[in-house]
């Protein structure tokens, strides 16, 4: 609930700046801090406006399993020297 409503803010942020590069939402299975997503992050930098959610830890095979007994922490953080938005988030990557 918590990214919806920040990625629903970036949108209108996003629209009301009425930019021309593209905003793109990166995610993936396998944690923030894989070399994979890194790079992908990288990469879509060039082309627009970043916004990074995924899960603090690998959660490689994990893809349709859902977090229901615990609670979900959602951690902004700074992986990068990029200046994106990036968010950590616990649980496994239905939810994300």
């Amino acid at each position: 609930m918590i990214i919806g409503c920040v990625l629903f803010s970036k949108f209108t942020m996003y629209l009301n700046n009425m930019k021309k590069k593209p905003l793109i939402l990166v995610t993936n299975d396998d944690g923030i801090t894989a070399p994979g997503i890194r790079k992908l992050i990288e990469v879509m930098n060039e082309i627009g406006e970043v916004v990074v959610v995924a899960p603090d830890s690998p959660q490689s095979a994990m893809g349709h399993a859902i977090t229901i007994n615990s609670t979900l922490h959602c951690t902004e953080m700074n992986v990068s020297d990029l200046g994106i938005e990036e968010y950590s988030c616990s649980g496994t990557p239905a939810i994300v």
